[in-house]
């Protein structure tokens, strides 16, 4: 583990109960092993909300372009294409992110 600095919390006992649990049944080896899963995985929800949100803001204004070119286009499942639109988008971000790390 690179570069590391300790953090001291509090937390209620029914919080610290139940990490407590987790490291005595095998799941985590420490408490700052679950810690830092938590802290990685919000880290992760967060960056993939963004994600999203940039994704359907990029939609918007694709929608907002083609409405305003005049040209049409037939959708009969609207759902089905909007998936598809954002899966796309979110693997485009995904390689810029891999391609900018």
């Amino acid at each position: 583990m690179a570069d590391v600095a300790r953090l001291n919390i509090s937390l209620p006992e029914p919080m610290l109960s139940g990490i407590t649990h987790l490291v005595k049944s095998g799941e985590y080896s420490t408490p700052s092993e679950f810690v830092r899963d938590a802290v990685r995985r919000e880290m992760e929800r967060r960056d993939s909300k963004v994600m999203r949100e940039s994704a359907l803001s990029h939609l918007k204004s694709l929608a907002q372009e083609a409405f305003e070119s005049g040209d049409a286009m037939e959708v009969k499942d609207v759902e089905s294409w909007k998936k598809t639109q954002l899966s796309r988008l979110e693997e485009r971000l995904r390689d810029k992110q891999r391609a900018d790390a």
